[in-house]
C-alpha cells in the first residue's frame, strides 16, 4: 500500500499535473474549459500506461503480459467511448457546460483562472479513482480466472450502460423544445445519474479483475477506487449538478422525490 501511494503521489501525479495543464492551455484557447470533462478520461488512460510500463521506462512490462495487455484495452475502451462521445457533443458543438460558468461567477473568480483550479484538481481526483489500475498493474503475471472473467463483463456492462445512458439524455437534448422539461425516459425514468451508475459499474469491473486470487487480501483495496468515485460523485459531482438544475427546472424537487440517486431500477 505503502508503495504505491509512493508512486502515485511521487511519479504519476507530477505527469498529470502536467498533462492538466496542457489540457488546460488548450481550453483557453479554444475558450470551452468543457475540455476538463475530455481530460477526465484522457488522463486515467495516462495513469495506466505510467502504471503499466514502470513510469513509461519498460513498456514490455505491459506488452509481455496478456493479463494487464486487456485490462488496459478495457480502460482505452472506456476512454475512447466516453471522452469521444464528450468531445463530439461537447468540444465540436461548442457547447459551454453552464455549471462551470456559475461556479466561477460563484466564487468570483475568473473564468480561466476558475478552469485552471478545475484541472489541477481533477489531476488530484484520478489518484483515488486510480486505486484500482495500480492493482491491476503491479499485480504479478497471472492467468485470467473466474474473478478476471467476471470483471471483464462488469467493465463491458458498464461501458453499454453508460453509453446508453449518454445517447439517450443527448437524443432529448437534440429534439426538446421545452427548457423546463427534465427527462425522464429510458434509463432515467428510475435514476436521475444512471450515466455516472455505470461509470461506476466499469470501475468495479476493473477492481475486480485486478484481484489476486492467491492473495486477495493485498488486492482488496483495489476497489478503493470505485468507493472514491462514488464520493466524488455523490458529494461534488451531483451536487453541483442538482443546484444548477434546480434553478433551471422547477419541478426539479419532485424529479428528486420520486428517483433515485444512481440506482436505474
Amino acid at each position: 500500500m505503502i508503495n504505491i501511494l509512493k508512486n502515485s503521489f511521487i511519479e504519476i501525479l507530477p505527469k498529470l499535473a502536467i498533462s492538466q495543464f496542457i489540457g488546460w492551455g488548450i481550453s483557453i484557447a479554444i475558450q470551452n474549459t468543457t475540455l476538463v470533462d475530455v481530460a477526465w478520461g484522457f488522463n486515467h488512460v495516462l495513469f495506466a500506461a505510467a502504471a503499466s510500463t514502470g513510469n513509461f521506462k519498460d513498456i514490455s512490462l505491459l506488452t509481455s503480459n496478456p493479463r494487464k495487455m486487456i485490462g488496459m484495452m478495457l480502460i482505452s475502451v472506456w476512454f475512447a467511448r466516453l471522452s469521444g462521445f464528450l468531445f463530439k457533443e461537447r468540444i465540436i458543438k461548442k457547447h459551454i457546460d453552464p455549471r462551470y460558468t456559475n461556479l466561477a461567477e460563484k466564487r468570483k473568480m475568473s473564468k480561466s483562472i476558475f478552469a485552471l483550479f478545475q484541472f489541477q484538481f481533477q489531476g488530484l481526483l484520478i489518484l483515488f479513482t486510480g486505486f484500482s489500475i495500480n492493482y491491476l498493474f503491479l499485480n504479478p503475471a497471472i492467468a485470467i480466472g473466474p474473478l478476471g472473467y467476471l470483471g471483464i463483463a462488469t467493465c463491458l456492462i458498464g461501458i453499454i450502460g453508460e453509453a446508453v445512458a449518454d445517447q439517450q439524455l443527448q437524443n432529448f437534448k437534440n429534439t426538446n423544445t421545452n427548457p423546463q422539461a427534465t427527462f425522464r425516459g429510458g434509463l432515467f425514468k428510475n435514476s436521475r445519474h444512471p450515466n455516472l451508475f455505470f461509470d461506476i459499474v466499469f470501475w468495479t469491473g476493473i477492481s475486480i479483475y485486478s484481484l489476486n486470487p492467491s492473495n486477495l487480501l493485498f488486492t482488496l483495496p483495489a476497489f478503493l477506487g470505485p468507493i472514491s468515485l462514488y464520493f466524488i460523485m455523490a458529494y461534488v459531482t451531483i451536487p453541483i449538478t442538482q443546484a444548477h438544475m434546480r434553478k433551471k427546472r422547477p419541478n426539479y424537487d419532485q424529479v428528486l422525490k420520486e428517483t433515485n440517486k444512481f440506482l436505474p431500477f
